[in-house]
């Protein structure tokens, strides 16, 4: 082996210093590139999905840029410093302990080589003789210089990186062929980070009704449309001045469709949709707004009812002016209206659910009118102002007539079909009832002769005086003569009363009482009166006659008993007491007998069924039972 000139510079052993740093700064760079290419790729990945805002982008190139470009510098300066061994992985000591690890008399050789260097160089030489330094150095430095340079260089490591970049190179190739515009498209965008792109969204909204103009109370039907990607359903967002409305809204076909019913204010619409996808860089994608101008339209506010019924009834007025369900008054009555409305109008109707209609006063906010309440019926104001805006759906008040009832009569005396004398006078008592009074009362008959004369069909009528019309009952007594009526015996009259009440409005109603009859008894029917009150007569006589023959022998035996013993026990007071009260019963038939024998003796010489004589024994009689 030739020996080296210079042996202090063999033993630094700088060649392979040289090829280790270039072999570390291979590796450098290959790793920065493997990061910086990946890092690349990954935000281009996200940016084609995400189109990152213009600050994040600025910011991304930014930090590549400077960590890029200073890691290269650094990865520049690292290797001059390498090859210049001023950094301890090249320092001589360093490398030698690396050469030839499993010859360890190379390593050895070397490695005592450089120690002694060290030691002349530095003036630290003890235990050997320069010499003898020198000859190990130079033995040292002929062994160093017979070692090839790449001996330290790092092959196997370089080529892991070369695979490693290759790999990423491949992924990077497939990512931009799978997609191919988006990462052309992030390029461009991470490219120039300044400019704002907008992110192409999936999918547009819009709302087809057009900006409009409606009526308080109208209601509105909103359609629209979705293009691209699709949806179950949108989300309309109504705005008012007080609130906020959310309708869900379903979607058919791409299209959807919901309907405001009775809008009363100002509003915008606009419809939303939810992203759905986290990975897509929007949330909420939403129409243009249409704005709905709402005009107000006149509204009825307050509503007085004054009801003044028919002077008939003497009934008192009423006034109805909050929370009107119904209205109830008697049929003729007058009702007055009084309403408030929100706005001036221009005019006001009063209009029937029977299709009548009735202008009314208008007097800026006030309308007023009047009408006379005739039949059931449903009736609301129709309000118009100046642009010929009218009230939608104004209350409805139903009215109800309340009808006078009909009167009612009664006949209380005789109440059933009688018998005439000759006096030829029939008392009645009649009662009468209505709810609000009388205007006329008759007495209606009819003459019926026996069967074997010619009938009379003429009806007759005699007007009645009421004392007091205004009383709602009355009780009237009516003596009815009737011996201008030419009677005859079995001659009958069929009479029956007729009422009217006072009704002004609908007319006075009337109600008649039963038929009774009234009629001249028969000769034969005379006389077999007279037989039957004889016969009653004398049953009653012969009951009072053993009454009294039934008192006097309890009287005789009482007395006959007191003679014995003056003083009469409790028994016999009881006795005299029974025998006391049967003589008064007793004495109360002679009277009811007596009057029997009166009425049959009065209608006997009415009718001249006797003559004087057997009259005069009758009276005999009769004076017989009074005494």
């Amino acid at each position: 082996m030739t020996p080296l000139q210079d042996p202090k510079s063999a033993l630094r052993l700088s060649h392979l210093a040289r090829e280790l740093a270039k072999g570390r700064f291979q590796i450098g760079l290959l790793m920065w590139s493997t990061i910086v290419l990946a890092a690349l790729m990954l935000m281009a990945w996200v940016e084609s999905w995400r189109y990152l805002a213009p600050l994040v982008r600025t910011i991304f190139d930014t930090s590549i840029g400077i960590a890029g470009g200073g890691t290269l510098v650094l990865l520049i300066v690292w290797y001059y410093l390498l090859r210049d061994q001023k950094l301890t992985s090249t320092q001589p000591p360093v490398l030698a302990r690396a050469v030839l690890g499993s010859n360890s008399d190379v390593r050895d050789a070397i490695l005592n080589a450089v120690q002694l260097s060290q030691q002349i160089q530095s003036n630290q030489l003890t235990g050997s003789s320069t010499a003898l330094a020198e000859a190990a150095i130079q033995q040292g430095a002929n062994r160093a210089a017979a070692l090839p340079a790449d001996l330290l260089y790092p092959e196997a490591m370089i080529q892991i990186w070369r695979k490693r970049l290759v790999t990423v190179l491949i992924i990077l190739l497939l990512v931009y062929a799978v997609n191919f515009d988006g990462m052309n498209g992030a390029f461009l965008r991470l490219f120039t980070p300044g400019v704002t792109y907008p992110y192409p969204l999936p999918v547009s909204l819009a709302i087809d009704t057009d900006q409009q103009e409606v009526l308080a109370g109208d209601t509105i039907l909103v359609t629209g449309q979705i293009r691209g990607r699709q949806f179950s359903s949108v989300t309309l967002v109504q705005q008012s001045r007080d609130e906020q409305k959310f309708y869900s809204v379903p979607v058919k076909h791409g299209e959807f469709r919901v309907t405001l019913p009775h809008v009363e204010h100002t509003f915008k619409l606009l419809a939303t949709i939810q992203n759905g996808r986290f990975w897509e860089p929007w949330q909420t994608q939403q129409s243009d707004t249409l704005h709905i101008t709402v005009i107000n339209r006149p509204v009825v506010q307050q509503l007085t009812v004054k009801i003044r019924p028919p002077a008939y009834t003497h009934l008192p007025g009423s006034v109805y002016s909050r929370d009107i369900l119904e209205i109830n008054a008697m049929r003729g009555s007058k009702i007055s209206l009084e309403g408030l409305v929100s706005k001036p109008v221009k005019s006001a109707q009063l209009v029937f659910a029977s299709g009548k209609k009735q202008d009314l006063i208008v007097t800026s906010q006030q309308v007023t009118g009047k009408f006379t309440l005739l039949e059931n019926g449903v009736f609301w104001i129709q309000v118009m102002d100046d642009e010929g805006v009218s009230n939608l759906n104004p209350l409805k008040y139903p009215v109800y007539a309340m009808s006078d009832a009909p009167p009612l009569a009664k006949v209380l005396v005789p109440a059933q079909d009688v018998l005439l004398s000759d006096a030829f006078l029939l008392p009645l008592k009649l009662k009468l009832d209505d709810d609000f009074g009388f205007s006329k009362l008759t007495l209606n008959y009819q003459i019926r002769h026996p069967d074997y004369l010619m009938p009379d069909t003429s009806r007759y009528s005699l007007r009645i005086a009421l004392p007091q019309e205004s009383e709602k009952t009355l009780e009237i007594n009516y003596n009815w003569a009737m011996d201008d009526l030419s009677l005859s015996p079995e001659d009958g009259v069929d009479y029956w009363f007729t009422v009217w009440d006072n009704d002004a409005v609908s007319g006075p109603k009337s109600a008649q009482t039963r038929i009774w009859s009234a009629r001249l008894p028969s000769v034969s029917e005379m006389f077999q009166q007279v037989n039957q009150t004889n016969e009653e007569v004398k049953t009653q006589t012969e009951d009072v006659l053993d009454a009294v023959k039934e008192i006097k022998e309890k009287v005789d035996e009482l007395a006959l008993e007191v003679t014995k013993n003056p003083k009469m026990s409790w028994e016999q007071q009881q006795e005299a007491r029974q025998s006391m009260e049967q003589m008064q019963q007793t004495e109360q038939k002679l009277k009811d007998i007596s009057e029997k024998l009166d009425k049959m003796i009065q209608s006997a010489k009415e009718q001249n069924l006797f003559d004087k004589e057997t009259l005069d024994k009758y009276s005999e009689l009769q004076e017989l039972f009074q005494d």
